[in-house]
């Protein structure tokens, strides 16, 4: 800080993301003298400062979030909601039905119900984009994974066409790890196998595990770990299907449900063979996704390291010609592909029910700024 109003930033290279960087929450301004006054529990709503329009003032664990407006923001007048209150509901049916009573003001699509929903209340659906991708995560530790035939032997066999379209409520599937509407991610193409029909892919993988040395007497045994909900076991189960079948028989996928927090710590200490994982972007620009795949990020759990790779996140993180940037970046895809890094899954999309009563809710930006939101009279869901 150069004085009490103005920050410097000194950058090690050129950042023309710098603004996207600057937005992400990590980067908001606290109070030191409150962390040092409070250490940990400088977080808890009786000690936390900070420069929002709202303020929590409850967390209760698998009950409710309640957040309340703080008087002293400096656009207070201007922020209409004195309260919010978020449920946490398990079952999203139940969540439906207590939207359609007038109980939420918005909420997500059960998958189930997507087609009667889409058709009976069309103005109360919105379909919000999400800076985020899904993808199958090896680890390298796990022998057979450090075979590339094994490797792309698994991302043939694996149809996430069908399991976006048929479990998923929204979503892109696709075999390009970095969504290409993000800012330089835009000159990445599919892999070699995408327009393949599965016929074609699952000969392929049968002939390359094959191989590799494995056999109906001999399958290849993979375990798969995910965070345990309704939707990442039908995905289990869809996937030890087409594995099994589709490789007849040589490929035999058992599953490892947990709670979030064991799911997470299996991930970081390696515990795992092959995991559903994604992750969500920092900022709006494609270094954010390509950089945790590099040799030694702290969130490359799984191992892999490829050197050619690095060299094209490397060099395009610091070019500052936008269209060679995003060259690089597709050269970087290329590499990831051909050696089979992991398996793309879907780039998310949200569907949400917002009801005709609340004003402000704007599904072009993934963001939610609750300061924008109002309530509109005489406005209700349809029954």
């Amino acid at each position: 800080a150069l004085d009490d109003f103005t920050l410097e930033v000194k950058l090690e290279s050129p950042t023309p993301w710098l603004t996207q960087v600057l937005s992400y929450g990590v980067t908001g301004p606290l109070r030191q003298d409150v962390i040092e006054k409070h250490g940990d529990a400088w977080v808890r709503p009786e000690n936390i400062v900070s420069n929002v329009p709202y303020k929590l003032v409850r967390y209760a664990v698998n009950d409710e979030i309640t957040l309340q407006k703080v008087e002293s923001y400096w656009d207070a007048k201007n922020v209409t909601l004195t309260d919010i209150r978020f449920v946490f509901i398990s079952d999203p049916n139940t969540a439906y039905y207590q939207y359609v009573a007038g109980e939420l003001l918005f909420t997500g699509i059960p998958i189930q119900l997507k087609e009667q929903i889409l058709k009976q209340r069309p103005e109360e659906v919105r379909l919000s984009p999400a800076l985020s991708a899904s993808y199958l995560d090896f680890q390298y530790n796990y022998e057979p994974f450090q075979d590339v035939r094994v490797r792309r032997a698994i991302a043939l066999l694996t149809n996430n066409k069908f399991i976006i379209d048929n479990i998923y409520s929204a979503g892109t599937p696709t075999s390009i790890f970095v969504p290409t509407y993000v800012q330089d991610g835009q000159l990445a193409t599919p892999a070699d196998y995408w327009d393949k029909t599965m016929q074609e892919r699952q000969a392929e993988a049968v002939k390359l595990l094959t191989a590799a040395g494995f056999s109906k007497a001999n399958p290849l045994k993979v375990e798969l770990t995910y965070s345990s909900n309704r939707l990442t076991q039908r995905v289990f189960i869809a996937l030890q299907n087409q594995w099994d079948r589709g490789s007849g028989g040589l490929v035999k996928l058992t599953g490892n449900a947990n709670e979030w927090k064991t799911y997470l710590d299996k991930i970081k200490s390696r515990n795992y063979q092959i995991r559903l994982g994604g992750w969500g972007a920092d900022y709006d620009q494609a270094s954010t996704f390509y950089n945790i795949l590099t040799c030694n990020n702290t969130a490359n759990y799984s191992g892999y390291c490829n050197q050619d790779y690095d060299r094209y996140v490397k060099e395009a993180n610091v070019e500052p010609d936008a269209t060679k940037r995003a060259e690089l970046y597709a050269k970087a895809n290329k590499v990831l592909q051909e050696s089979q890094g992991n398996i793309p899954f879907n780039w998310a999309s949200v569907y949400a029910l917002v009801s005709p009563a609340l004003g402000g809710y704007n599904e072009k930006n993934e963001e939610r700024y609750y300061r924008d939101y109002y309530i509109i009279a005489g406005k209700a869901v349809k029954k």
